[in-house]
């Protein structure tokens, strides 16, 4: 093709402009456009030409029977009748109604489930453990028992780690001794079968 021909050049971008210009041709027209500036100056002059006659006639509103009519030909009377009677009844999820009660309905499901989890499930503190940590050894300073507490010393966790055999009717006990008191308590037993035992003041 020939694109220094001022008449198919000029032919083309009338095409081009009217939009009758399509597919393979049409978007190696658009190529052509933008590495060709004669090819740009034919397309500009065409737009300012139908520009132009679209200003000076004024817009005439088509009959009322032409749309439907153009239907009727185009798809035929059974479609055009479904498609009336569905847009003569909206459908559930076009209407405005539907959302305002289902985003308010949402929102108030989503209030009570956040009640219900703040008051039957409450925020529980981090449990990192015992405050403090007590290890009991034998005379050979080996581990006996553990002892563990939490900072208000009120719940106390014994665990024997070493059997031992004691004498019948023998045991040994913890005592707890306040800071600043004369006065010990006897908190109870140690476990000495390897078990552990909880302990309160």
């Amino acid at each position: 093709m020939k694109y220094e021909n001022i008449e198919l050049i000029d032919t083309l971008a009338a095409e081009y402009v009217l939009g009758t210009l399509q597919g393979r041709a049409r978007s190696r027209f658009q190529r052509l456009i933008l590495e060709r500036p004669g090819i740009r100056q034919a397309v500009t002059a065409w737009e300012m030409r139908l520009n132009k006659l679209a200003g000076t006639e004024p817009a005439i509103a088509p009959p009322a029977a032409t749309w439907p009519a153009l239907e009727q030909r185009l798809f035929g009377a059974s479609t055009l009748a479904s498609e009336q009677t569905d847009s003569a009844r909206p459908r559930w999820y076009d209407q405005v109604a539907f959302w305002r009660g289902f985003s308010l309905s949402s929102g108030l499901l989503a209030a009570v489930l956040a009640a219900i989890l703040v008051i039957y499930y409450p925020q529980q503190t981090e449990t990192t453990g015992p405050d403090y940590v007590l290890v009991l050894n034998d005379t050979q300073a080996n581990p006996v028992w553990t002892v563990s507490t939490n900072q208000a010393m009120d719940q106390f966790q014994v665990r024997n780690l070493k059997p031992m055999p004691m004498p019948e009717n023998k045991g040994c006990v913890l005592w707890l001794q306040p800071k600043g008191a004369d006065t010990m308590y006897a908190l109870g037993r140690l476990p000495d079968d390897g078990s552990s035992v909880q302990l309160a003041i």
